[in-house]
C-alpha cells in the first residue's frame, strides 16, 4: 500500500484476502470448511480496522454433491 500510494498518492485500495486451506496429506486445496470462514472474517475486520474496502471469497464448497 506504501508503494502505491508514493507511486500515485490517492489511489483508491482494495484489501484482498484471498485466502485458501490446504490438506496436509494431498495438498489439495480445501474450500468451505470452518477455517476459510474465520480467516475472510478476519481479513474482513483488519481492512475495517484501516478504513479500507475488502474482498474475500464468500460461501463456497469442493463438494462433489449437495447431499
Amino acid at each position: 500500500m506504501v508503494l502505491t500510494q508514493l507511486v500515485r498518492p490517492g489511489l483508491p485500495v482494495v484489501y484482498c484476502g484471498r485466502l485458501a486451506t490446504m490438506e496436509p496429506r494431498t495438498g489439495v486445496s480445501v474450500w468451505g470448511g470452518v477455517e476459510l470462514g474465520l480467516a475472510s472474517a478476519a481479513t474482513v475486520q483488519i481492512g475495517h480496522r484501516y478504513g479500507l474496502p475488502v474482498n474475500v471469497y464468500g460461501l463456497s464448497t469442493n463438494a462433489h454433491t449437495s447431499e
